[in-house]
């Protein structure tokens, strides 16, 4: 039969000390996983630029066959410029929101915090002195900032891919139109 020996015991840490290392813990991994969502959207709104500047290339070629409808006049001439200006009333939008996405926002959180970017480049002052308590607290402060700044994005990821949505079937009716109007 064997005996299990068990380990001897040392201190236990505080429960106290033990809440704030997990708070640190956790508030950098939340840390981590908004500012993976943060590149993730970038990326998506790279893809989104990329597309919409496809979609505007395409409708390059069909300025050949807006204007010749147009100077032969009636019904072919209207539909041209109107398919056209449906692109470029789409176009618009769907590059504001892209830029939107892209657009910087740099609002500090509301006290010195050696976490945020904005403050640390405006200070004139050393960054506050390391420990776990204080840079739990500032990590938790940024959170909320980096979380409004993500939810930004997306949202306006959202409304770009709905615009540019708009914009392919936009092009795809004055592509598809092009021998009807020639």
């Amino acid at each position: 039969m064997s005996s299990s020996v068990s380990p001897p015991r040392t201190a236990a840490a505080s429960p106290t000390a033990s809440a704030q290392d997990a708070g640190l813990t956790s508030g950098l991994a939340v840390y981590a996983s908004l500012q993976s969502s943060a590149q993730f959207a970038d990326a998506k709104i790279g893809v989104l630029g990329a597309v919409q500047a496809g979609l505007m290339v395409a409708a390059v070629p069909q300025g050949d066959v807006v204007r010749e409808a147009w100077d032969r006049g009636g019904y072919s001439g209207w539909t041209a410029v109107l398919l056209l200006g449906l692109h470029v009333a789409t176009f618009l939008p769907a590059v504001y929101h892209v830029v939107q996405a892209l657009r910087p926002r740099l609002a500090p959180p509301p006290s010195p915090n050696r976490f945020s970017l904005p403050l640390l480049a405006t200070t004139d002052s050393p960054v506050p002195p390391p420990g776990q308590d204080r840079e739990r607290q500032e990590l938790w402060q940024l959170i909320p900032v980096l979380a409004q700044v993500v939810m930004a994005k997306h949202r306006h990821i959202v409304r770009g891919v709905v615009w540019t949505g708009l914009m392919a079937v936009a092009a795809a009716l004055s592509f598809l139109s092009g021998p009807l109007l020639a």
